[in-house]
């Protein structure tokens, strides 16, 4: 509001900050002496606010019913002044109280109060600051981030232009402890050094432990070491060991970390020994490497199979490799139990060549079917037809050729050789009586060309009783041994 003396009517025309108002009567009005406005709220914004006022009469002197311009007069700036109400700082809810653990993420800082509206919250912390109109305040935790004990955040709040006293919240955040290079597995041969150093951690507090068998040996860490072990294998096979790091210090805890290392053995080559026969394959196998290569004399069957034919023993060398070395080693092919596969035929008697062995007479023209009961080292034909014999010493095996007989025939009881056996047909008592030629020695033998009897002699070379009466009843056939050679006679057992 505005006093003035003078001489009346008077016209106003106000200003605010040096403009004019829109405002502007005359007495006839009324409270052309007070300017108000409204402004809801009222914000500190409008603290020093400058107001005036010119007011102008008519010509000096003249009466109230003059027109000409009169005087004016502009009076001095008012200035307004707008105090901000007493506020009290904001309250973090959050910090304080006990560390929180956390491996990276989100921790979220917020009024305890309800919020007001219209006001500005302005966050300044360890991470940045920000002016937000949101009573709370996010940002990321990274996991590289050790502690965050010290880390205070700070907070104002404004309204209408006040500001608040400055808040403050201890940020008491920790990580786990942690490796800035983790390990990795890793694969070496025996002999060669396994290390880890670990950098960059947090509360780094390292020991480990590892697993493995007795055959691997080089640990020459205590446990609370950085690892720089020179592995040993003195095994066959890979293995691997399992190093377990436990690093501590942090208030959140004990962090693990694992890697394995697979220790190879340098090769170590074995092959077997086999024995053979003359004639066979023998089948080598080695192992204990990746690869093989053979000295002369042997074909390769597979990755690690070969194979020898030799005819006397003889010994062959292998070496072996893989990623850590080579190897060798020695194999001897025995050869054994050389079989004389031949025979000799006399008459219609076959004989095999070959002594002290296991014998087994076949039947040619049936596929070599073995001839039941034909097991000794000759065999009587009774049929014309091919005949071989199958050899059998140890685990040694051979076939003979096949011999032909194609003239095979059987001299009953006719009497053009001067021998005769009665009766013929018999139940027990046989007679062999010769009554020109001396005989030597008689056999029997069955149907199969086997002999089932011992050999009788001849009572001075012309005469024998022989006893069949614990025959079988069946055919048989008598070999009769004289000077002149062998005869044949057909016997029937009844």
């Amino acid at each position: 509001s505005v006093t003035v003396s003078g001489t009346p009517p008077f016209t106003y025309k106000w200003y605010k900050n040096g403009t004019t108002l829109v405002k502007t009567t005359t007495d006839t009005i009324g409270h052309t002496s007070i300017y108000s406005f409204a402004a809801s709220p009222v914000v500190h914004g409008m603290n020093g606010w400058t107001f005036g006022v010119t007011v102008t009469n008519c010509r000096c002197g003249l009466g109230s019913s003059c027109t000409s311009t009169g005087c004016s007069v502009t009076s001095s700036a008012a200035v307004m002044t707008v105090n901000c109400p007493v506020m009290s700082a904001p309250v973090i809810c959050c910090g304080g109280g006990g560390p929180s653990c956390v491996s990276s993420g989100w921790v979220t800082f917020s009024f305890s109060t309800p919020a007001v509206a219209g006001a500005t919250y302005n966050w300044n912390t360890y991470f940045g600051s920000s002016s937000l109109q949101n009573p709370s305040f996010s940002y990321f935790v990274p996991n590289t981030l050790c502690e965050g004990s010290f880390m205070y955040n700070y907070l104002t709040i404004t309204l209408n232009g006040c500001t608040s006293p400055v808040a403050n919240s201890l940020l008491d955040i920790y990580t786990p402890s942690f490796i800035s290079n983790p390990p990795s597995d890793r694969i070496i041969c025996s002999g060669e050094v396994v290390s880890f150093n670990p950098i960059n951690g947090c509360y780094l507090y390292m020991y480990y432990t590892h697993t493995a068998p007795s055959y691997i040996s080089g640990f020459t860490g205590t446990g609370l070491d950085n690892i720089n072990d020179t592995l040993i294998n003195t095994g066959t096979i890979p293995y691997i060991v399992t190093y377990t790091i436990f690093l501590g210090g942090s208030p959140c805890g004990t962090t693990s970390y694992s890697f394995n290392v697979t220790v190879n053995p340098p090769p170590h080559v074995t092959v077997n020994s086999p024995t053979i026969c003359l004639g066979d394959v023998a089948l080598l196998t080695e192992s204990g490497a990746d690869s093989y290569t053979w000295s002369s004399g042997i074909s390769l069957t597979g990755i690690n199979t070969a194979t020898a034919s030799p005819l006397v023993t003889t010994t062959y060398t292998v070496t072996g490799t893989n990623a850590c070395g080579t190897d060798t080693a020695t194999s001897t092919v025995t050869v054994v139990n050389t079989i004389d596969p031949t025979i000799t035929t006399s008459n219609d008697t076959i004989y095999a060549n070959q002594s002290g062995a296991t014998y087994q007479w076949l039947n040619c023209n049936t596929g070599y079917s073995p001839i039941a009961g034909a097991t000794n080292p000759y065999y009587v034909v009774t049929a014309n037809g091919h005949y071989a014999v199958a050899i059998t010493i140890g685990t040694c095996k051979d076939t003979s050729t096949c011999a032909s007989f194609q003239t095979v025939a059987i001299n009953e009881n006719n009497t053009d050789d001067g021998i005769t056996i009665y009766p013929n047909p018999t139940t027990g008592q046989l007679t062999v009586n010769s009554e020109q030629l001396i005989v030597k020695e008689v056999h029997i033998c069955n149907v199969l060309g086997a002999m089932v009897n011992d050999k009788w002699l001849m009572l001075n070379g012309t005469i024998a009783t022989i006893d069949m009466s614990g025959y079988s009843n069946g055919l048989y056939f008598m070999e009769i041994k004289t000077e002149q050679g062998v005869v044949r006679k057909k016997v029937i057992k009844e």
